[in-house]
């Protein structure tokens, strides 16, 4: 039955039941889990995401984007959770993140060291980057100098997310151009 499939796992009893509860799911499953939703505190999925086992760190990232997506004293911890390796956590923390734009700024050093990354993970980088907003404009621009072809990219999509508000970023671009013709 569905429901021994959710509550056999200590993770899934801790995770995503709440999930489940957060998203209104939980009835259809007909599961149980008005104690377990209430047990786990936004600060407990915070502890688990630097756990030692990425389904442990996947599932806390999941969860505790479904139960508080607005938890700005969870910004931290969700800056340390876009360094990690695999690809679902760093999404979910960058997911979370990209809604507190301006907010977010503490993240920009991360996010700056990691726009020489490929697939996915730089795409979400530029993505964080400009979500974050214009206040990211300066360090953005000094790393159009970059050597770095992928940085260079990253550096344009990540404007290319700030939309208008990204005007000051027109000229340093057709200068970079410019020198690159030459």
């Amino acid at each position: 039955m569905l429901e021994n499939a959710f509550v056999d796992s200590r993770l899934s009893r801790r995770f995503v039941l709440p999930a489940l509860v957060a998203m209104g799911l939980a009835s259809l499953y007909e599961l149980d889990v008005n104690a377990t939703a209430a047990d786990v505190t936004v600060q407990q999925l915070v502890e688990e995401l630097p756990h030692q086992d990425a389904k442990v760190r996947r599932e806390a990232a999941f969860a505790l984007n479904q139960r508080a997506p607005n938890a700005k004293d969870a910004i931290p911890a969700r800056i340390r959770a876009i360094e990690d390796d695999d690809p679902q956590v760093h999404a979910c923390a960058g997911d979370a993140l990209a809604t507190f734009g301006p907010a977010a700024n503490r993240a920009l050093p991360v996010l700056l060291k990691r726009l020489s990354r490929d697939g996915q993970s730089g795409y979400r980088n530029s993505h964080l980057l400009g979500r974050i907003g214009v206040i990211a404009l300066p360090p953005l621009l000094d790393a159009l100098h970059d050597k770095d072809e992928k940085v260079r990219l990253s550096v344009l999509r990540a404007i290319a997310w700030m939309g208008p508000g990204a005007k000051a970023a027109v000229a340093p671009m057709k200068r970079v151009v410019e020198d690159n013709s030459e």
